[in-house]
């Protein structure tokens, strides 16, 4: 019993520094629990070894292992959305849908939100969010009869 109040504090901790922050989008979602995988698994053959000092160290022992094996799916899963990423970013580079310092802004921001932890999951959930809003025709509209107006009348550029 004494074991289980460990690792629920642990997955508590975890969730409580990640805050509402958890629910925001899949990718995240995936950095926070490789977050909290790690967090749980850091003491993996100590927890092992008092489940099974308590008696009942095979249904713990099994959790745990299900906690390494989820912490390992989702780190590599992750990575592979990273690398799929990547890989069409080069695409548009070489047909020539985007230009040599677009390419390095977008490869730049995937590396950040691929290797960047939970700061790089939020990094990216902003890069694509800012990247929808500019894409919609509304928000185009508005920043030509708008913004720039407003910019060139205040700034002078």
């Amino acid at each position: 019993m004494e074991v289980t109040s460990k690792l629920g504090f642990r997955i508590l901790s975890v969730l409580r520094a990640h805050g509402s922050n958890f629910r925001a989008s899949g990718g995240l979602a995936i950095n926070v629990s490789d977050d909290l995988f790690k967090e749980v698994g850091k003491d993996y053959i100590r927890l092992i070894d008092e489940t099974t000092e308590n008696g009942h160290g095979i249904s713990y022992a099994k959790e745990a292992k299900k906690v390494a094996t989820a912490y390992k799916v989702t780190k590599w899963a992750g990575r592979g959305v990273g690398l799929y990423n990547s890989l069409g970013v080069a695409e548009n580079y070489w047909n020539g849908k985007i230009s040599d310092s677009q390419f390095v802004m977008e490869q730049t921001s995937n590396a950040i939100s691929t290797y960047g932890g939970l700061y790089g999951a939020a990094w990216g959930f902003g890069w694509e969010v800012g990247r929808f809003i500019t894409s919609v025709e509304a928000y185009q509209e508005w920043k030509y009869n708008t913004w720039l107006p407003l910019r060139e009348q205040v700034l002078h550029y």
